[in-house]
């Protein structure tokens, strides 16, 4: 009947499919959980190191401002703050953010006076905040300070305006007591003397510290503090007397497999590098904007990025047990292979939901997500139909400015439904459906119910318009000018745009340009961690963050029809019966997500769930090529994750 149902919505080409949605989506009335799995949480229990980073760096009041409203509505954190006086006497801001669950309730303020900032201090410090960063900047109205703190239970200490003798002491002093420095900076104050502020965390980190050093000097004690294994976290550039100074903050850390710190970098330098770094899944944690002369604007950048990385097929198993049996040693075998010689960058976890067995390979790196996204972007609506702002069979109307894709149903305007909408973005993966259904009940909702429900490891979640754009708009901006539905058609259809403004700005652009890809996958807009994803899927079929009525919509729209090679010989008598699948794909990406059951929807039984994304492909690799490696890797793991059962 599924089947049936598909091919009756391929030829519905002429109104909105209104009545597709009567039997694609199984009505599950009171059905307490759409598939029986078991309640092993050793996902949950994983550690999650940063994954999710943005920076804003070199510039103004009214831009950081707007910048940080942006970045901290979608759940990111300030972790690192600059506030430079230039020789021109203006102020050009600097922050890296990060998401995480952990440590992710915080307070920021920008322009404090010393009274101001040290009452704060003490008030948070009773609240149980402790300090992240500070720093002070002189101004026209006298010194002000920036700082933020964030709940935490870790001892920490904080200082303004310490001499560098005072700072030297103060260094000591704390790390008898495994007290060790997060954050320096330096600054002058209003007589135009260098001061220097920081925060110190409890950790007992093996660090070492270079301390207002000039280039020449910096460069040599870097040189040996790395050469001895030491990782660089924190860098701060700033002017004592009418020379630039630098000091840095190193760590030897096992779990920080790679860094690089890199200054005196131009802003087209440094926006390489952040693209590059970003792509290769390291972690921003530091960025300066500083003036390389004291007496004349050089403007110039510094940046710290740090990966932690494991190149190694992991589980909660021993792998190498060599008494597990001989289909499970075969199986990991083939799959290490698989994983190791994958033309690009691959991540996965694939779970066994019958016992919570789990196999993984660069969990917690960001991919693009792709399609995939919309299985995130269903659990939001639905959210919304449980929350009685919309109701599962409402009325959608599809203008034709709505119809971006004309091969993509509904291709017309009129009416449809929430519900057919839904199995159309989730089945068919309609452009024409997302978009509309993301504008429904806007990306804020959706990107706001993420955040509550503690799906973290994901980047901001966009319209498929917004991100189209954002793409092309590296081209030339006037994209943001052309109307969606025509920007969109031209994109995707090659229709002619009917207006000349519209065709003035879009006939010069290049499809599908590489470089325009790269830069945008590394914002990680639409990006998730192959651990985050496997967690959707625990909590989705638990129904711990939509109903089970809600979830089973969604497996119920997913199953209608498998993809195509990633799934090949998976649905059978070997693995499991049936599939609730979904696949998505970009320039040079391609990720694929579902859930294995037996038995029917809603009262079957969950067999496996698979999370696995690539990206970043060797040149000459194909769709059709990587979907066949993806298949390779999910045979040999799900052998494995059957043999030990």
């Amino acid at each position: 009947m599924r089947k049936q149902l598909f091919s009756l919505a391929i030829v519905c080409m002429t109104a909105a499919c209104g009545a597709v949605e009567d039997d694609a989506a199984p009505a599950l009335g009171s059905v307490t959980q759409p598939l029986t799995t078991n309640v092993n949480t050793r996902l949950d229990a994983l550690p999650s190191p940063v994954a999710m980073h943005a920076v804003v760096v070199g510039v103004d009041g009214t831009t950081y401002a707007n910048e940080w409203s942006r970045l901290t509505a979608l759940n990111y954190k300030p972790v690192s703050l600059t506030g430079a006086v230039l020789p021109d006497g203006s102020t050009r801001f600097s922050s890296v953010f990060h998401k995480e669950a952990a440590e992710n309730d915080f307070v920021s303020n920008r322009g404090l006076t010393e009274a101001d900032y040290s009452a704060k201090n003490l008030d948070l410090k009773n609240q149980g905040f402790r300090p992240v960063d500070v720093v002070g900047r002189s101004t026209s109205s006298g010194m002000r300070y920036d700082a933020v703190w964030v709940r935490s239970s870790a001892t920490a200490v904080s200082s303004i305006n310490l001499s560098l003798t005072q700072l030297t002491q103060q260094n000591q002093i704390l790390q008898v007591y495994g007290i060790t420095p997060v954050r320096l900076h330096g600054y002058r104050n209003a007589s135009g003397t260098t001061v220097y502020s920081g925060v110190w965390v409890q950790n007992s980190a093996d660090f070492r510290l270079i301390l207002d050093q000039n280039g020449t000097n910096y460069g040599t004690q870097f040189d040996q503090v790395t050469g001895a294994g030491y990782r660089c976290i924190d860098i701060a550039v700033y002017p004592v007397g009418n020379e630039v100074r630098y000091t840095g903050i190193f760590v030897k850390d096992a779990t920080i497999t790679s860094a690089f710190a890199v200054r005196g970098m131009t802003q087209a330098a440094f926006e390489t590098r952040r693209q590059q770094h970003a792509n290769e899944n390291y972690v921003l944690v530091d960025a300066e904007y500083y003036s390389t002369s004291t007496t004349s604007l050089v403007p110039r950048y510094a940046g710290v990025w740090i990966r932690r990385s494991n190149t190694s097929v992991l589980s909660n198993r021993n792998l190498d047990d060599a008494s597990a049996p001989a289909a499970a040693r075969t199986a990991i075998a083939s799959l290490r292979t698989q994983s190791a010689g994958f033309p690009g960058s691959l991540g996965y976890v694939i779970e066994d939901l019958s016992n919570g067995n789990w196999l993984g390979f660069r969990i917690n790196e960001p991919f693009y997500m792709a399609s995939v996204s919309k299985v995130m972007i269903a659990a939001a609506v639905l959210n919304q139909v449980e929350s009685g702002a919309l109701t599962y069979t409402q009325t959608v109307n599809y203008t034709n400015q709505d119809i971006l894709d004309t091969g993509d149903l509904p291709n017309a305007a009129g009416n449809s439904t929430l519900a057919t909408s839904l199995n159309l973005m989730l089945d068919q993966s309609s452009t024409n459906a997302t978009d509309r259904l993301v504008n429904l009940v806007t990306p804020q909702v959706v990107n706001r119910y993420l955040e509550d429900s503690g799906i973290v490891d994901v980047g901001e979640v966009t319209s498929i318009c917004e991100l189209d754009r954002r793409i092309m708009a590296a081209q030339n901006a006037c994209v943001w000018t052309v109307p969606c539905w025509e920007f969109e058609r031209w994109l995707r259809n090659r229709t002619v745009p009917t207006t000349t403004a519209s065709a003035n700005c879009l006939t010069p652009l290049t499809r599908n340009n590489a470089t325009d890809y790269a830069a945008y996958y590394s914002t990680l807009a639409n990006s998730a961690t192959p651990l985050q994803f496997a967690r959707l899927w625990r909590r989705l079929l638990h129904a711990n963050i939509v109903t089970s009525v809600s979830s089973g919509r969604i497996l119920g729209a997913l199953a209608i029809s498998n993809s195509g090679t990633e799934s090949a010989g998976l649905v059978g008598p070997t693995y499991f019966t049936g599939l609730a699948d979904k696949s998505g794909g970009k320039f040079g990406v391609e990720a694929y997500v579902g859930v294995g059951f037996n038995g029917g929807l809603p009262t079957g039984t969950a067999q496996y769930a698979i999370s696995v994304f690539t990206e970043g492909w060797a040149p000459g690799s194909t769709e059709a090529v990587v979907e066949g490696q993806i298949n390779q890797v999910l045979v040999a793991a799900l052998n494995y994750l059957r043999a030990v059962r």
